[in-house]
């Protein structure tokens, strides 16, 4: 180990070498270990030295492994952190900060509360979620509501981000849900894209503590912008049909029935929607009424996305013979000529 404490101590200049000399201690007692020989002899700010390698091309993957086991022994300073985090967000590796946060919220308040003045203070994008972290570990049980409401008033766009991030992750008693819900309302006029998107998802998880929620979700499926309707697509998808015979869920999906055969990443999700419809519900009836309203509103039995909605089409005429042939068999006899154009996609899929 003294060995070990010594080679890293020679190439503190090359941050390269020294993390890979640290990945190298094969198991985490002799790393803690020599960590601790480490900062008796020397202390070191491990995140600016690994802000250095990574803008040396280190590989990001292999610092995840060890980044929050340096809280304990690195020097720690707000602006270093920051700086880490910054260059993490722009390679997409925001989940490795907020491995890094969690460990400081729950082991250091003093330097949580210190970093959470200095991210409130200069709120960038990259910042919001490990700002949520900190505000639950300092407030949660503290006056959280009112300081939440703080942040409600502030003008900068990603602290108002945050706020509603975090009405979704505190305990509310109901008249504060109610007033959530009257901000979430007033947001919705502005009609920011950022605030929007967080809005929606945030009311998604609200919704099961407040049904009330469910009207913000049916509010956005009137909304025609491409980024709305794909977060709608991602929350019906994650919904699993849990709630696939509530209104919300209906709405919402039946707003999607006019997309165009070019928005490629929301039929892709339309297309598992369907699958763990027939998967999840075994219900064909609500696919037939989500056709109808693809005809009504985008002509989908003219350009219907057939490539888009292989998987679906595999799966159900495939893996759900019986199924199917009820679908098939409802929609020739509805007489309905687009219905019946729409089926011949199946039916061309099925002979495969």
């Amino acid at each position: 180990m003294i060995k070990t404490k010594n080679l890293l101590l020679k190439n503190i200049q090359n941050p390269n070498i020294f993390f890979d000399i640290l990945l190298s201690i094969p198991k985490d007692i002799y790393l803690e270990k020599i960590l601790l020989l480490l900062k008796k002899e020397k202390e070191l700010d491990f995140f600016l030295l690994a802000t250095q390698a990574i803008k040396n091309d280190y590989e990001v993957f292999k610092l995840q492994l060890i980044l929050d086991k340096l809280v304990f022994v690195s020097i720690l300073k707000t602006e270093t952190i920051l700086e880490l985090y910054k260059t993490l967000s722009h390679l997409h590796y925001d989940y490795i900060s907020l491995n890094i946060t969690e460990k400081i919220a729950k082991e250091l308040p003093t330097f949580s509360l210190e970093l959470y003045v200095l991210m409130k203070k200069n709120c960038e994008e990259f910042m919001i979620s490990p700002l949520n972290i900190l505000f639950i570990s300092l407030y949660e049980n503290n006056k959280a509501y009112e300081r939440m409401q703080e942040l409600f008033q502030n003008k900068n766009i990603f602290i108002l981000q945050s706020a509603i991030e975090i009405s979704a992750l505190i305990k509310l008693h109901p008249r504060e849900t109610e007033e959530v819900y009257k901000i979430f309302l007033k947001l919705m006029e502005t009609k920011n894209i950022n605030v929007d998107k967080t809005i929606l998802f945030s009311s998604n998880k609200i919704k099961e503590k407040d049904s009330n929620f469910e009207n913000i979700l049916e509010l956005y499926a009137k909304d025609e912008r491409l980024e709305i309707k794909y977060s709608l697509s991602k929350i019906l998808l994650l919904n699993k049909c849990k709630d696939l015979e509530k209104l919300w869920f209906r709405t919402c999906l039946f707003s999607l029935s006019n997309i165009n055969k070019y928005d490629k990443e929301i039929l892709r999700n339309i297309s598992f929607i369907l699958n763990n419809i027939i998967n999840e519900k075994q219900d064909y009836k609500i696919i037939i009424e989500f056709f109808k309203e693809g005809i009504k509103a985008a002509q989908i039995q003219n350009d219907f996305p057939k490539k888009d909605f292989t998987l679906f089409i595999k799966n159900f005429s495939q893996n759900h013979p019986t199924l199917f042939n009820e679908f098939k068999k409802d929609i020739k006899t509805s007489m309905n000529m687009d219905l019946i154009r729409i089926l011949s996609y199946f039916q061309i899929e099925n002979k495969h």
